[in-house]
């Protein structure tokens, strides 16, 4: 029996799918089982759990031998999956997989990379078996511009000329599935990207090719992005760290390549281009 945290997420969600599609047996954890009824199924049972409040794991980790561990960003993100991995040791885990970040490392200047790193650190300190996965920039944050680019046929590129490379929710699930179901990935970091590296200019070029219609990408500043968070409700915090994440990505540092979609999965990565086809009416 897998657990699967943040299994209401991006990455969470697509997990839960590949598992029923493969018959595997799981318990998806979230806040309020009432709202994620969908994730229910003959394999995968709906638990409920907090990261913020630990002894709420216990009952949802009882019988399980693996865990996957996905959150949102958070101020108090090295807290909540602090919570998350001592509560898999006293209930007798024996192997975590991480989402991480690329670059993680607890002495990083970069806030984002100091987090993933802490947590890391933690895990790899517990005790138990762990594998790191490190994805790239997460195609599913282009859904943000989706109101923009059908308003406007433009989103904002605060990135100047650097590229990325972008990677599809489905493919880290992919990657998690296949390293939760082996004993070959014990004590391994995957940075696990797409099998492209784009520019704003080179990613609004695919959409404009998919959709049909021109789209522009509008370089914007790190402090204008930084500004849309907050009018978005993204609190101070994080919103100050992805702002010092995206100063590191427009010098180059998000642009590269590795086969780990490929050789963990055996086939090629998602492209963007799948993606922006995929979520075509929602642009």
């Amino acid at each position: 029996m897998i657990l699967i945290a943040g299994a209401s997420g991006n990455i969470g969600r697509e997990l839960v799918a590949q598992m029923n599609e493969n018959g595997t047996a799981a318990r998806a954890l979230v806040r309020d089982a009432s709202k994620h009824a969908d994730l229910e199924s003959a394999l995968v049972e709906v638990v409920e759990g907090d990261l913020s409040q630990p002894a709420s794991l216990q009952n949802a980790l009882s019988g399980c031998e693996r865990a996957f561990l996905v959150s949102s960003m958070d101020e108090n993100q090295v807290e909540l999956q602090g919570n998350f991995i001592e509560a898999c040791q006293h209930a007798g885990i024996e192997y975590v997989v991480k989402v991480s970040s690329l670059g993680a490392n607890p002495r990083s200047p970069v806030t984002v990379s100091k987090w993933h790193g802490e947590t890391e650190k933690q895990m790899q300190d517990s005790g138990m078996k762990w594998t790191h996965l490190r994805p790239a920039y997460f195609m599913q944050n282009a859904l943000s511009w989706a109101e923009n680019i059908k308003r406007d046929s433009s989103f904002a590129w605060p990135l100047g000329e650097a590229k990325v490379s972008w990677i599809h929710a489905r493919d880290i699930a992919s990657v998690a599935h296949r390293v939760l179901e082996s004993d070959d990935y014990f004590g391994q970091t995957l940075n696990v990207t797409g099998g492209e590296v784009l520019s704003g200019i080179e990613t609004a070029q695919v959409f404009s090719e998919v959709l049909g219609r021109e789209i522009r990408a509008v370089h914007v500043s790190l402090d204008e992005y930084h500004a849309s968070l907050l009018s978005a409700g993204v609190p101070v915090a994080v919103a100050d760290a992805l702002k010092q994440l995206h100063g590191v990505l427009a010098q180059g540092h998000g642009a590269i390549v590795t086969d780990a979609v490929e050789k963990t999965t055996t086939r090629k990565p998602l492209t963007f281009a799948q993606f922006v086809q995929e979520n075509a009416a929602r642009f």
